[in-house]
């Protein structure tokens, strides 16, 4: 299954959810662009990865490397994902 993305405005937070997997390929290439997109805006952006049924270790790494760019550019950014209880 592939990557499902659906963006969402919370007053002046972008929340971008995520669904499929996220997964070396075409996946992480579109999720880099979609979320650097959004930063480079300067929005607030939450990723919403309840619906992620998938992630393997390029797709971790991805989201290290988005998350710690945006920190550095003094963006906010945080990660949602479901409880487990």
């Amino acid at each position: 299954m592939a990557l499902r993305t659906e963006i969402r405005i919370l007053g002046d937070v972008i929340v971008l959810c995520c669904g499929g997997r996220l997964v070396i390929g075409q996946e992480i290439t579109a999720f880099r662009a979609e979320v650097k997109k959004l930063l480079s805006e300067r929005h607030g952006v939450v990723l919403d990865l309840s619906e992620i049924e998938h992630i393997d270790s390029m797709g971790l790494a991805a989201l290290v490397r988005l998350f710690t760019g945006a920190s550095s550019e003094k963006v906010r950014s945080d990660w949602s994902v479901p409880d487990s209880t």
